[in-house]
């Protein structure tokens, strides 16, 4: 028995995930536009750093994915509104990571990664 979302429930999902890749490059901060899912794309050769927009919510959750890649772009642990255990890079397509905004930490607070 396969479990699935109730129409109106699928219908509010899907708004959240990326239609296309997002562009990552030096100093890019990603834009999260209400998405849950985020589709990267790494644009340099060179290594180069990037971050993310604060979320609007607390609990809102979010999955990076590197989808494409001609980089090393790299999500820094010490950067002020995250709070990760290590370095998340998107050299390697695949790579995941999975965070939620916490209000009151003003953080995205890693859950899991694929790597």
């Amino acid at each position: 028995m396969a479990l699935r979302y109730p129409p109106h429930r699928e219908q509010n999902i899907v708004q959240f995930v990326a239609e296309t890749l997002t562009d990552v490059n030096s100093g890019t901060v990603i834009p999260l536009e209400n998405r849950t899912l985020v589709r990267l794309n790494s644009i340099p050769t060179s290594a180069f750093n990037f971050t993310l927009a604060d979320g609007d919510r607390d609990g809102l959750y979010l999955i990076l994915i590197t989808e494409a890649t001609n980089g090393h772009g790299t999500l820094q642990k010490s950067d002020p509104n995250l709070f990760i255990r290590q370095n998340f890079t998107i050299d390697t397509l695949g790579h995941a990571i999975s965070l939620v905004w916490n209000e009151a930490l003003g953080k995205w607070v890693e859950i899991g990664r694929n790597h």
